[in-house]
């Protein structure tokens, strides 16, 4: 008798006081990898510019920040619901999107990052070329054959030993994450010969007279610049947060605006706090060297898809701090990304 009259008052309540249909989430939680080609989110998380937007759109939120090796570990995360943003090369996003096309989950791209050099960098004098590579050799990169690295690294070896050798240095790659990998290369004795990385590792690595480049991402796309990262979400996340979505993405443009605005934040100057963890610890090295994205000027570009499907080319001159674009307009999906790959056969 008490089981019927709680399970009936339990109903009345729920008659009287509904759960609105359409709440949005509370919590979003956003995942990066390691570098500074990352600053828009230190800077989003410092100033907590996603709590702000969400409150000018009537949500009370908080954001939960998580930083991966690689984007397989961050795919995985997406997919499982753990988390709701995260930030990946052009290779893992056409993975995880033909893993998930047509499904309720389909990961699409949100908008354009950032577009950055990408460098193979070696300790071993004798190698000057990729066919020095010995078998007992081995070249640190973030996730063997997914990667961006790993798969510039194939194009290179195509484009050296022949299109049906591409995949020549494969068995000589094992997957560490860039700060790991930064240790292997500039400590003592180490199995780590070569290391494929980003900013701003690879110039740390460099600023060491026995690290020398061997190979430059940027010889593979002279005309036609690679997307270095892109931010993607899946379409179930989308549909049931559309405000909550509409605010990381605005965000994100105003961090791009805070970095445009002051240079210095892209040599380590950011205000107080800004990757207080891992980033600023370990991984701020405030080297230099050429391509260094907080060194070279220039234009770059991500082409995205607005919330009404009209094209437009989201660009911004960014003198001192190339790389950090300003994203496409709230909701806005990619439309054309420039895809690392093997020629075709």
């Amino acid at each position: 008798m008490i089981c019927r009259f709680l399970a009936a008052a339990a109903l009345a309540a729920g008659l009287v006081f509904p759960r609105p249909a359409s709440a949005e989430a509370n919590v979003v939680r956003v995942a990066k990898q390691f570098g500074v080609g990352y600053m828009q989110y230190m800077v989003m998380q410092e100033l907590k510019l996603v709590e702000k937007h969400a409150k000018a759109a009537g949500l009370d939120i908080t954001t939960e920040w998580a930083t991966f090796r690689s984007s397989d570990v961050m795919n995985d995360a997406l997919i499982s619901g753990s988390v709701d943003f995260v930030s990946l090369g052009i290779p893992g996003m056409i993975t995880i999107n033909s893993k998930t096309r047509g499904t309720a989950n389909e990961v699409k791209g949100v908008l354009g990052l950032n577009i950055s050099p990408l460098m193979l960098v070696v300790r071993d004098p004798a190698i000057k070329l990729l066919k020095d590579f010995k078998e007992n050799h081995r070249i640190a990169l973030p996730a063997v054959k997914v990667s961006n690295q790993a798969i510039i690294l194939q194009m290179a070896a195509a484009k050296e030993f022949g299109d049906a050798k591409w995949g020549a240095l494969d068995h000589l790659t094992v997957s560490m994450s860039h700060p790991d990998a930064t240790a292997a290369m500039l400590g003592g004795q180490s199995e780590i010969t070569a290391n494929f990385s980003s900013a701003p590792f690879q110039y740390r690595q460099l600023k060491n007279p026995n690290i020398k480049l061997l190979l430059n991402s940027a010889d593979l796309f002279r005309d036609d610049p690679m997307s270095f990262n892109v931010v993607a979400a899946t379409s179930k996340f989308k549909a049931d947060n559309p405000k909550l979505f509409a605010a990381f993405v605005a965000a994100m443009k105003e961090a791009t605006d805070v970095i445009n605005a002051d240079k210095r934040k892209g040599r380590g100057d950011l205000p107080q706090g800004v990757g207080r963890e891992d980033d600023r610890r370990r991984h701020h090295g405030g080297a230099e060297g050429p391509g260094d994205p907080v060194q070279q000027p220039g234009r770059w570009y991500s082409r995205v898809r607005g919330l009404h499907g009209e094209d437009r080319h989201a660009e911004e001159s960014t003198e001192g701090l190339e790389g950090h674009v300003l994203p496409g307009g709230a909701g806005g999906e990619l439309d054309t990304v420039v895809c690392p790959g093997r020629r075709a056969a």
